[in-house]
């Protein structure tokens, strides 16, 4: 697989995530005086934290075993539970997507501003196997949670 294609693969992964947990948490409301800020770096103590840069900002609640994985942008929170970065969760501001295109049988990839329904976009993606798409409410929030396969050809 092309360096590229995996980066691009890792992004659409990454994307998923987002999907599921930006529909799922919700923003902004009171904080609470127990609710605490995301380090730069380092592990992260069990308990609530809330995003500073992320907008729109949110909350959520974490076990033990957690740790930053790259520090909270306007864009990101990327954090990593266990001794590596095997199990990550991630919330991205998705701002753009890459659309596959073929040329002479390499694959390449366009970026196209994001659409409104990227449940359907992964849908309709040529490398991406989505599951049902089912509707979840998590604190009162509605959203659709589905599993996806990345199937980006080698080159």
């Amino acid at each position: 697989m092309h360096r590229g294609a995996v980066a691009h693969t890792l992004r659409l992964g990454l994307l998923v995530a987002y999907v599921l947990a930006l529909s799922a948490c919700g923003g902004g409301g009171q904080e609470d005086a127990q609710t605490r800020t995301i380090p730069e770096k380092g592990p992260l103590s069990a308990g609530r934290y809330s995003t500073q840069e992320f907008e729109p900002s949110f909350s959520f609640e974490l076990g033990e075993g957690w740790h930053v994985w790259y520090p909270e942008e306007p864009y990101s929170v990327e954090l990593a539970e266990g001794e590596g970065n095997d199990k990550q969760l991630a919330f991205y501001k998705i701002q753009e997507v890459f659309e596959p295109h073929e040329d002479d049988g390499e694959v390449y990839f366009v970026a196209r501003p994001a659409p409104n329904d990227l449940i359907a976009w992964f849908d309709r993606h040529p490398y991406v196997d989505t599951g049902e798409a089912r509707p979840v409410h998590i604190g009162g929030v509605g959203g659709k949670r589905f599993s996806a396969e990345f199937k980006v050809p080698k080159g």
